[in-house]
């Protein structure tokens, strides 16, 4: 609240009631726009941010990994699937082999 910048006593609270506002949310915002800056070391700031790009880049590659891994399933699980149906049709193309049961009889 900009307008009410430079404002004390009595013209600050009826700028404050025409904005809809109370005079201690207004201490309370400027406080807090105020403090975020004030966060710490920078070069703690920079140690944690490193530590979590480098946490950030393990997780992607475990990511990628086994997304590979799975793809690599999926195409063995179809292949399989493939191969069984072409042996499955194929068995039913050849005559029956004959058994060592089918030579005797009785």
């Amino acid at each position: 609240m900009q307008q009410t910048y430079g404002l004390l006593g009595e013209d600050l609270n009826i700028g404050c009631r025409a904005r809809g506002v109370f005079v201690h949310q207004l201490e309370q915002w400027k406080t807090d726009f105020c403090s975020q800056g004030d966060s710490g070391d920078p070069r703690e700031e920079a140690r944690v941010l490193r530590a979590l790009k480098v946490e950030n880049q393990s997780l992607e590659r475990e990511l990628l990994r086994k997304d590979k891994a799975l793809a690599e399933a999926a195409a063995l699980l179809v292949l399989q699937k493939s191969s069984e149906r072409s042996w499955g049709e194929r068995s039913n193309d050849y005559p029956r082999r004959a058994q060592a049961s089918d030579c005797f009889t009785e």
